[in-house]
């Protein structure tokens, strides 16, 4: 059994707003959290990535990092650019507040098995041909495929943005490069 989380009332701070962020920030607000965002770019140069997070109910801190923000936090979803080893992260981690990855936070989450692939190189043709085989398992036989299979990772979609397709009979095959798992 995983141990879950309510996030529901919990303040969190999602740090850096590409593809991941913006998917996690959306996943937390949805289950009840206090988002805020934060990311070293003005809003001028996330496109419509703050017009999606106001409308989610995100608080915005754009143009650079608040130190103070960091430390008021119930947890840190920083995403896979920003480096382990930022100061503002270092600060919270002394504080003992609660830092995890996306994928850390979408397992807490996600239904069925897991099947995450890392290394050096070959990580996209693994993932994408270990789910391709899952998802065919019998298939030349004439039965049903014995799973249902969600593709995610850095292959192309945030595992946290696929959380609500999974089920107790699901699969989730997730190309995992090194930043995702700090």
């Amino acid at each position: 059994m995983r141990p879950g989380i309510d996030l529901k009332g919990k303040r969190v701070l999602v740090v850096g707003l590409a593809r991941t962020g913006l998917a996690t920030a959306i996943f937390c607000a949805a289950r009840g959290a206090h988002v805020t965002a934060t990311d070293e770019r003005a809003a001028a140069q996330l496109g419509d990535v703050p017009e999606t997070l106001r409308a989610a109910g995100c608080a915005l801190e754009l143009g650079g990092h608040r130190p103070e923000t960091f430390l008021r936090q119930d947890l840190i979803v920083p995403s896979p650019g920003v480096p382990a080893n930022h100061p503002d992260l270092h600060a919270a981690r002394a504080a003992n507040i609660l830092i995890w990855s996306e994928m850390e936070l979408a397992w807490r989450f996600l239904r069925g098995s897991m099947v995450a692939i890392t290394g050096s190189n070959g990580k996209t043709t693994t993932t994408a041909l270990v789910a391709h085989i899952l998802a065919n398992v019998g298939a030349n036989s004439g039965a049903r495929a014995t799973a249902r299979v969600i593709l995610a990772g850095n292959i192309g979609t945030p595992l946290i943005a696929r959380v609500n397709d999974s089920a107790d009979d699901s699969v989730a095959v997730v190309e995992a490069s090194s930043f995702n798992l700090n």
